[in-house]
């Protein structure tokens, strides 16, 4: 078994390299990293929209709120909410877009090590 293990490492120095699976582990994560910002932007992006739509109501939503507190809570969960179904596109959008520019910073950095 260590034979193996050993022919496989001596067949692919580079799958064994700490470099090239840290470069790896650094992809997937940037990928992670890239769903949550698309996902929170579509969600900024959502409840903003929403203040707005609100805002031009003239009696407003709740009445008595001076301080339009809960207004801002229902633009910020339901733009939260909104933003989990991916309504609008953009949250994708990000997410493809940040890889591909991490891709081109740090591929280099990858062909170096390799």
């Amino acid at each position: 078994m260590n034979s193996i293990s050993n022919s496989v490492a001596a067949a692919l120095p580079l799958a064994a390299s700490p470099q090239l699976q840290q470069a790896v582990a650094e992809r997937v994560d940037a990928k992670q990293h890239a769903a949550e910002v698309g996902k929170e932007f579509e969600s900024l992006f959502l409840s903003l929209m929403l203040k707005e739509l609100r805002s031009s109501l003239q009696d407003g939503m709740f009445q008595g709120d001076g301080g339009d507190v809960y207004g801002g809570l229902f633009d910020l969960m339901m733009g939260q909410s909104m933003a989990a179904s991916n309504p609008l596109g953009i949250g994708q959008m990000i997410q493809n877009y940040l890889p591909a520019e991490s891709e081109s910073a740090s591929g280099s950095k990858l062909d170096a090590q390799l």
